[in-house]
């Protein structure tokens, strides 16, 4: 500023254009000096810092994009801190068994007519490979074990894409009570097979679980699956699975546990 003004002093003269020229010197090296103020005492915003304790929030959080409604997100939130690496029951320990179709239905879309005999290693598993991602990593495994119920995969394609896809949502260790049943299971069958009902896997799946039809959740995207099952299993419809059927989910097994007695 000082130096500003002896150039603008040097130039002044008794005329009114030299005061002219010494009035925008001096406005402009005010308006300098001001901007350099600014800039050096203006302070940075706080920002929320995340920490351990938050990152599950924070994950519901990252993909609030699943839903319009984030307020939706709390039940998520709450029932997930019940989620352990044990996540899903034996068949010793089970009141009833959630049986799923995997193509179409756990998964987002049909991994078998996608991918058929493809190599594994060049099947690509994502959250979006999932009917609904957050869903079953962390509100279903916290239901069916707060009802003992077990969790068994009923699926017309491959049990090694099933299992890969699995282990990417829950880990290595987790998967090893989630019973998968599908056409190679069978001496007579072959991965990919349509067998025309899911009735042998519904029988195996019982004969496992050791409970009878009437403790079984079926859930399908196929009409004809449904409808052709043994009449004592509770059916859902689903294409794909996702948030919208808990409370079908948890009413039907509700049923199966006869909570809903008297109701």
């Amino acid at each position: 500023m000082h130096n500003c003004l002896i150039v603008s002093v040097m130039f002044i003269q008794n005329d009114t254009f030299s005061w002219y020229m010494l009035m925008t010197i001096l406005a402009l090296a005010a308006f300098f000096s001001n901007c350099n103020k600014e800039n050096n005492f203006k302070s940075k915003p706080n920002l929320p810092i995340r920490n351990e304790n938050d990152s599950k929030k924070h994950q519901l959080d990252d993909n609030s994009s699943l839903s319009g409604n984030n307020n939706e997100y709390k039940y998520f939130e709450i029932e997930s801190n019940n989620v352990s690496d044990n996540l899903f029951l034996d068949n010793r320990n089970v009141k009833g068994v959630l049986v799923c179709d995997w193509d179409n239905c756990f998964a987002s879309y049909h991994m078998w007519a996608e991918h058929r005999n493809k190599s594994l290693d060049h099947i690509k598993i994502t959250e979006t490979t999932f009917g609904d991602y957050v869903f079953f990593k962390n509100v279903l495994p916290t239901i069916l074990k707060e009802k003992q119920i077990g969790f068994a995969i009923a699926s017309f394609g491959r049990k090694d894409v099933i299992l890969k896809a699995l282990k990417y949502l829950y880990g290595e260790n987790v998967v090893g009570n989630i019973f998968i049943v599908n056409p190679g299971t069978f001496d007579d069958f072959s991965d990919g097979q349509d067998m025309g009902t899911k009735n042998k896997h519904l029988e195996l799946i019982s004969s496992h679980f050791e409970i009878d039809y009437s403790k079984i959740l079926f859930i399908d995207d196929t009409e004809k699956n449904l409808n052709k099952c043994p009449k004592e299993c509770k059916t859902i419809y689903a294409k794909p699975l996702t948030r919208n059927d808990k409370g079908k989910i948890i009413d039907n097994i509700n049923n199966i546990l006869h909570l809903n007695d008297g109701k």
